[in-house]
């Protein structure tokens, strides 16, 4: 007989101290959808950048990590209960401007990118349209998040390319050559490896975002992920030794991961040129329905989802449609202006940083 295992897993309890401008709450969450319904300003979207920060050891809105500490205060503390399997554990961070303490139940981490893959999670913001329309910095930024949650290993070589490539820049600017391809043997394998997983993201992405689009639009426009490498693995030492010369002039490295890109297409047209602003939307929501998707199938269906502003840029019908793909995931943590009877769930009212049951 073989045995199906189901497994569960859900932020059950936050307790935020001094993030933004959230003084001193406690939220128990369902383990299905939650909803938080505030006027702009009042601290909606702070609630998810909490979340969002316990998932990723980052703000999603590009923010220091001091500059998160509420005005007049010196710390910050995040204090979560996540049931997995029937079973509290407990993930704690503390933060002021001289140390940093984190602690998943009885262990002791140093980094915030030690989080990643505890509580897997994915955001939808209004300010993600940057990944359609914005640099390609944006869109590799949304990749390493990504992949750094699946994969612990992708982190540690991003880490070593950076700060190989740094090395070896300053050794451009000094034109003196006579030791970087020591640098250039570590950016060659590291940079091998991201270039490498990236494009394994990207495929498995490409291969589930059309169907997303075509359940949030009624339409069967095809719509395409396209990974864009800066260049190949089996060429990228030999380009690096090839333009040494060129690069010690411009005084920077030309090629390598820190250059990719992607591209999103819609019926093999840009989607960042010929959308609409409502495609543009939903395209967006699908990439994120997409890495929901390949995030869930790494952690048996674990994952958060969050949207900020649910539906603030969408059509009734979109709104619709986006809200029924919610209705079959795990937990999910949406904000929302204005308190509608048509979103069932957990519901909250957020004024003022106060955070209370509806």
């Amino acid at each position: 007989m073989i045995l199906h295992l189901t497994y569960q897993m859900y932020l059950k309890r936050l307790h935020i101290r001094n993030f933004r401008n959230i003084a001193d709450e406690v939220i128990e969450f369902s383990s299905k959808i939650n909803i938080f319904i505030g006027e702009n300003g009042q601290g909606k979207s702070n609630l998810l950048e909490a979340i969002h920060f316990l998932s990723t050891g980052r703000s999603f809105r590009g923010a220091l990590t001091s500059e998160l500490i509420a005005h007049g205060e010196n710390y910050f503390s995040l204090e979560a209960v996540i049931e997995r399997d029937g079973f509290n554990e407990y993930l704690s961070v503390y933060f002021d401007e001289s140390k940093k303490k984190i602690v998943y139940n009885d262990n002791y981490f140093s980094m915030f990118s030690q989080l990643l893959g505890i509580l897997p999670s994915v955001l939808l913001a209004p300010q993600d349209l940057q990944f359609i329309i914005g640099f390609p910095s944006v869109r590799r930024r949304f990749l390493n998040i990504h992949i750094a949650q699946c994969d612990p290993l992708y982190v540690y070589h991003l880490t070593r390319y950076i700060k190989a490539m740094k090395h070896r820049n300053t050794l451009l600017k000094e034109k003196k050559l006579d030791t970087i391809e020591i640098f250039e043997k570590q950016m060659e394998v590291s940079g091998n490896y991201l270039i490498e997983q990236r494009s394994k993201a990207t495929e498995s992405l490409h291969q589930n975002i059309s169907q997303y689009y075509s359940q949030m639009s009624s339409k069967q426009d095809q719509l395409e992920f396209k990974y864009l490498p800066s260049c190949k693995t089996d060429e990228f030492f030999n380009l690096m030794k090839k333009n040494r010369k060129k690069e010690s002039i411009l005084k920077s490295t030309l090629y390598g991961p820190h250059r990719d890109d992607f591209q999103l297409l819609l019926d093999h047209k840009f989607v960042k040129t010929f959308a609409s602003e409502g495609q543009k939307r939903t395209v967006l929501s699908a990439l994120k329905f997409a890495e929901l998707k390949r995030i869930n199938s790494i952690y048996n269906n674990t994952a958060i989802l969050g949207i900020d502003d649910f539906g603030v840029h969408l059509d009734e019908m979109r709104q619709s449609l986006l809200f029924k793909a919610t209705k079959t995931l795990n937990q999910v943590m949406l904000t929302s202006p204005t308190l509608t009877n048509s979103i069932e769930g957990k519901k909250f009212l957020v004024k003022s940083g106060k955070i209370t049951a509806a």
